[in-house]
């Protein structure tokens, strides 16, 4: 059985966006307390002692439950904005002059999706039990790739976008 992803038109590019952002705002309506930036810090540990730091100053008897319930949230959250991207690049590729890069990026897409699940494993391995070099490697991996390939996808989405309806134009002459 083949995986359908739905079809790059304008109807689906703006739907997905708008259920990227009620992600993105239930996210941060039930953050208790953690900061972006500390997950962030979190995500990007890079050495054992780094992650062990974070986790002793989760507070355990409040910032946990409510770092546990954002990992929870964060899977919604990637099944949305990688779908989001996914689409992105692939309804921009009908119009681009690099049609080829837009169908690399869609994938890559969904490739930042899988290692943001796969970072998910990682931190709720280092606050369950404690962080290794594998949890933590792993979990460092996985987001610089995350970000990478999203990255990526926001920049070839927001310079064809913007060279297509900007009324300006900013294509090369």
């Amino acid at each position: 059985m083949k995986l359908r992803l739905p079809a790059a038109t304008g109807l689906n590019f703006s739907l997905l966006f708008l259920l990227t952002l009620l992600c993105a705002w239930m996210m941060d309506l039930f953050q208790g307390g953690l900061s972006n930036n500390e997950i962030v810090q979190f995500e990007f540990a890079s050495t054992v002692a780094q992650a062990q730091f974070f986790k002793t100053g989760l507070n355990f008897t409040a910032k946990t439950s409510f770092f546990k319930l954002h990992l929870a949230l964060d899977m919604f959250f990637l099944v949305s904005y990688s779908l989001f991207a996914n689409v992105g690049c692939s309804y921009v590729a009908t119009f681009s002059r690099w049609p080829g890069l837009g169908a690399l990026l869609a994938k890559s897409a969904l490739l930042a999706g899988i290692c943001d699940a796969i970072e998910n494993l990682g931190l709720a391995w280092s606050i369950y039990f404690s962080p290794n070099v594998v949890s933590v490697g792993l979990t460092f991996l996985m987001a610089s790739i995350k970000m990478i390939c999203l990255a990526a996808c926001a920049l070839y989405v927001l310079y064809h976008l913007l060279s297509k309806y900007w009324p300006v134009s900013i294509k090369s002459t």
